[in-house]
């Protein structure tokens, strides 16, 4: 069971919630959040959804929303996979495997499916995207220090 937690990207955690809410018609808030022509969720709606307020030594508040929840989710995922890409085994060049498929899952619900062209949508997305980059760079440079390659430095 821990190896089937460490082979699913993180950022896939992220990306099912989003999918629940848009498909599963999780509104953060109630009936209000309906559109009244088609009974969906409005998302845009949604994520402007204030969870809590924050004061501040201005004066002013601080509002989060749920649109900064799953940026906040999406950033915490991002940074636990960078340090998971620190390994090398095989287990390692799964979990970068499915995180590419995870940004190409993300790439092509943001183009194409309705309710995820959002700026927060397009933030997971960019998340996914540095996963795999990072992912794949980080992990070529220590496999290159452990088995003591050569080539290119970096």
């Amino acid at each position: 069971m821990l190896s089937f937690i460490r082979l699913l990207p993180l950022t896939l955690i992220v990306v099912i919630l989003y999918n629940a809410a848009v498909f599963g018609g999780i509104a953060f808030g109630g009936e209000g959040l309906k559109d009244a022509a088609t009974g969906a969720p409005n998302i845009d709606a949604m994520l402007r959804n204030a969870l809590f307020d924050i004061p501040l030594a201005s004066g002013s508040a601080w509002t989060f929303r749920v649109g900064t929840l799953f940026v906040t989710l999406g950033l915490f995922a991002l940074f636990v996979e960078l340090l998971r890409s620190t390994r090398t085994d095989s287990l390692s060049i799964a979990n970068h495997a499915l995180s590419v498929m995870v940004f190409i899952f993300c790439l092509l619900e943001f183009v194409v499916v309705k309710g995820f062209n959002t700026s927060e949508f397009f933030y997971l997305t960019v998340m996914a995207a540095i996963d795999v980059i990072a992912g794949f760079t980080i992990t070529i440079i220590g496999s290159r220090r452990d088995f003591g390659g050569h080539g290119l430095a970096v």
